[in-house]
């Protein structure tokens, strides 16, 4: 009977040291070494944190088209390009859509922004992306492929 515990205990620490290593190692993995493809982090595990800050990007090789938001706020975001540099996001353009009430109409305005830093972010899984923030996302990747 002792003995069934003590290997229940030990196989169910197993099971959770084994866990927590993927998730680690999953949230470390640098972007630059990534294949390319379309990637989302944030700043906690759980995608739809209040106020928590998260990027989705499309990685090309060592360039970066994304969006950069807060889960639950629709002022705090941007559309941005860059170049990869480890796990950093370095030489970054931004871009944000300005509306003007009397005319109904938008144009886009770019200038440049911080760098962004995913050392302290968590991979998540893509298909996790709240759906407003995914068409965000694909809207950034067109008005970054129409910009040389």
């Amino acid at each position: 009977m002792i003995g069934k515990i003590i290997t229940t205990c030990i196989l169910g620490l197993a099971i959770t040291v084994n866990f927590s290593l993927g998730v680690f190692a999953q949230s470390k993995q640098s972007l630059q070494k990534l294949t390319d493809g379309d990637y989302f982090y944030g700043q906690s595990s759980a995608v739809d944190r209040n106020g928590v800050r998260y990027v989705i990007l499309r990685k090309t090789g060592l360039t970066v088209i994304g969006r950069d938001y807060r889960y639950k706020s629709s002022d705090d975001w941007e559309c941005f390009r860059g170049r990869i540099n480890g796990n950093s996001i370095v030489d970054v353009t931004a871009g944000s859509e300005i509306f003007f009430k009397r005319t109904g109409r938008s144009r886009w305005e770019f200038g440049a922004s911080e760098p962004k830093d995913l050392n302290k972010f968590y991979r998540l899984q893509f298909n996790q992306i709240p759906a407003n923030a995914k068409s965000g996302f694909l809207s950034c990747i067109e008005v970054f492929k129409n910009r040389k």
